[in-house]
């Protein structure tokens, strides 16, 4: 239950910190053609995306509004108030009182909820199919009209406060995983946590907040996804009719070029080395993080099944050798492919068995990179490893949301929601030896920036 508690906390801090893993899933092929998706993507006047997907076997919906903003937008001072915006869009509007949303979806056995990462922050529900105009009234109104009073604004940072003492200041591994890439992506624009600094929390006023809204929460700086049992030609209409009255911002281009400049985002981490954190607790935690690859990045998609083929599972390679044999130094050993928009890295995660020692693993694991590339990747491994990202592929497709989801995903890197065909095809013909090659370039002990925390 220990590690169990740990794995749930780490993976909420993926979620804040990452961008969307969606383009690990695909299985366009069949998509397309063997499942027969139906897609209809189209922009209204003042900018908004829209991505219609019809599935018509149960009466449900999964409704997913995206906008490009995150933590790669805030300048020094103002970290964390994507996020903080992102809880104050539950607060009410100047149509719907604080709690209207909530209560009409729980009345009705939906659901809601947000999340906000580097790149975007995305909003979605899942409800039944005959809740969707008044969701979709509810859904355009709070892109426009959203209210930020003093007393919700007070009582909402002590919520991000608690949430940020939960997920940082009273977690090893959040400590730990905040100062890793804090350190690996120092001097760019993903640097900050999503969660924000605590003297930017505590400066944080409704008018900055308001400004973030004004600015970033805008039809041409969003994307609509719509998956479930509704009609195709009545939803247009009524997306014309809520949605195109309000006002795109045309200095949003302006705004991003200026902040994502190529020199925002140049990787100046001084690596080989390694950073000793302290905590109340009773056993080492590290950390190791190499470079990686930005999501759009082809060796992205080749970096996804080498690590799955090194670390994917119980039968995998690293999880043998250092977690599950009777000498094992881990309790466990997890892998992350941190695919921004701009920018990547791998990060790995693990624990000592208590008693073990930590230089001596260190200096093992780290030499043995060469032997470990051309040992784990196999033929046989990477099938696996295929086999794998299909499953998780078809996964998506069993729900709206996960079509809405998988479809979103890649609209949002690659700008064009069928990118999972080409995923898929490139998958099917990757090569262990271009695995190979992948793992003896990105694995070397000058590359890696090591964290560990302990008591």
């Amino acid at each position: 239950m220990k590690n169990h508690g740990r794995l749930l906390v780490l993976m909420s801090l993926i979620l804040l910190q990452s961008c969307s893993q969606l383009t690990q899933s695909l299985t366009a092929e069949k998509e397309n053609h063997k499942l027969k998706v139906e897609i209809h993507k189209y922009k209204l006047d003042n900018g908004l995306k829209v991505l219609l997907i019809p599935n018509r076997r149960m009466p449900l919906i999964s409704y997913y509004t995206q906008f490009e903003i995150g933590g790669r937008f805030e300048r020094k001072g103002e970290t964390g108030a994507t996020h903080f915006l992102e809880h104050m869009l539950f607060k009410g509007t100047s149509r719907f009182a604080d709690g209207t949303f909530e209560r009409i979806l729980d009345e009705n056995g939906g659901v809601n909820n947000a999340y906000t990462e580097n790149d975007s922050t995305t909003y979605y529900e899942n409800f039944p199919s005959y809740l969707l105009e008044q969701i979709l009234e509810m859904e355009s109104d709070r892109m426009q009209n959203l209210v930020i009073s003093p007393a919700a604004f007070e009582n909402e940072r002590k919520v991000v406060f608690e949430e940020r003492k939960m997920r940082f200041e009273n977690s090893p591994e959040g400590i730990l995983y905040h100062q890793a890439v804090k350190d690996y992506f120092k001097g760019t624009n993903y640097e900050s946590s999503i969660i924000g600094e605590e003297s930017d929390l505590k400066s944080l006023t409704p008018e900055k907040l308001m400004n973030f809204y004004h600015t970033y929460y805008r039809p041409n700086n969003a994307t609509l996804v719509i998956a479930g049992d509704f009609e195709l030609t009545k939803l247009k209409k009524l997306i014309d009719e809520k949605y195109s009255v309000i006002k795109a911002n045309p200095e949003i281009e302006k705004l991003k070029k200026e902040i994502d400049r190529d020199e925002a985002y140049v990787i100046n981490a001084q690596l080989g080395r390694q950073v000793d954190l302290k905590f109340e607790n009773e056993n080492l935690i590290f950390s190791i993080l190499t470079p990686g690859f930005k999501a759009s990045d082809d060796k992205a998609l080749v970096l996804d099944l080498l690590l799955s083929t090194i670390n994917g599972g119980g039968s995998s390679y690293l999880t043998q050798k250092y977690v599950l044999n009777s000498q094992s130094p881990l309790t466990y050993l997890n892998h992350y492919n941190l695919k921004f928009k701009k920018s990547g890295a791998i990060l790995l995660m693990g624990e000592m068995v208590k008693g073990k020692d930590f230089a001596h693993f260190k200096n093992e694991f780290l030499t043995r990179f060469p032997d470990m590339c051309r040992e784990a990747v196999t033929e046989k491994a990477l099938q696996k490893s295929k086999n794998q990202y299909l499953t998780r592929g078809f996964e998506h497709l069993k729900s709206n949301s996960g079509m809405a989801q998988l479809y979103l995903g890649h609209e949002a890197i690659f700008n064009d929601y069928n990118q999972g065909k080409k995923n898929f095809e490139r998958i099917l013909k990757m090569q262990t030896s271009e695995v190979l090659e992948l793992c003896l370039e990105l694995f070397s002990p000058d590359k890696v920036l090591v964290h560990t925390i302990s008591k």
